[in-house]
């Protein structure tokens, strides 16, 4: 298994070609076909269906029984039969840099394969909403540091120490990784990276302690506990084509510049 860094990855990868976007689905065939079937096709429960999936972006839970295992199903992502997702359908019609941020929860063990596709799908839409923020505030950075591709290239395998001063600071100031006092704001770091693999994981054994912060240049600690981080819980299995996607984001940004 070879391990590479996801936030970089992202930062040179191009946005989801077709992301989730379920409400401005909300006259699709495929949602009035699910809530049809899931009401038997009765017009008045499907209307009531309609207007309770309006929240969906909001659910914890989900209200309408099966209705994510339908639409994922429908959309080609899922196999009801064999009740697993099909990841190479959702890189080809989302792009790898969605596929990866749930990777991990594509894979987690269960018991109810309706709650399973529904956190499946809850999390694609979370990370049709955040995997494009994460990607701006990396991007933003980069031109700021005035970082060039090969800079880049040699983050492919997790280098021990930060090829590119205070890369990583600046990305977590614009996330919001660390309160005021440096302690982890933890969802953010989710929002940011994408569910973690393990749930039961003790994250906090990537955060340095106090004492040896204070020997540290604080990008330096920074990007260590990202790196942790990382190893932790995102090694990727290299399926993303890294360095092409570079190149298209450096003749870009030479694009901007000379503009």
């Amino acid at each position: 298994m070879k391990y590479y860094s996801v936030l970089f990855t992202v930062a040179t990868i191009l946005i989801a070609q077709a992301l989730c976007n379920l409400e401005h689905d909300m006259n699709s065939d495929i949602l009035r076909q699910c809530l049809q079937d899931i009401s038997h096709h009765n017009e008045t429960v499907t209307e009531r269906l309609l207007e309770k999936f309006n929240t969906y972006a909001n659910w914890t839970k989900e209200e309408i029984p099966c209705f994510a295992r339908c639409v994922a199903a429908e959309k080609g992502w899922f196999d009801i039969e064999r009740h697993r997702w099909n990841k190479q359908k959702i890189v080809d019609d989302l792009g790898a840099n969605m596929y990866n941020y749930c990777r991990y929860e594509f894979n987690r063990p269960f018991s109810n394969v309706c709650t399973y596709a529904f956190k499946g799908l809850k999390c694609l839409k979370q990370a049709e909403l955040n995997v494009i923020v994460t990607y701006s505030h990396l991007v933003t950075c980069v031109k700021e540091k005035a970082t060039s591709m090969s800079q880049l290239l040699e983050y492919y395998h997790f280098p021990a120490g930060e090829r590119i001063p205070c890369l990583f600071n600046c990305f977590a100031n614009k996330a919001q990784l660390y309160d005021d006092n440096y302690q982890w704001i933890v969802k953010n770091w989710l929002k940011a990276f994408g569910p973690i693999r393990d749930e039961s994981a003790n994250i906090s054994i990537c955060r340095i302690s106090d004492e040896k912060r204070r020997t540290m240049n604080v990008c330096s600690w920074m990007y260590d506990e990202y790196n942790c981080w990382e190893r932790l819980n995102y090694n990727t299995n290299g399926s993303v084509a890294y360095r092409r996607a570079l190149r298209k984001i450096s003749n870009s940004n030479s694009i901007d510049h000379n503009n």
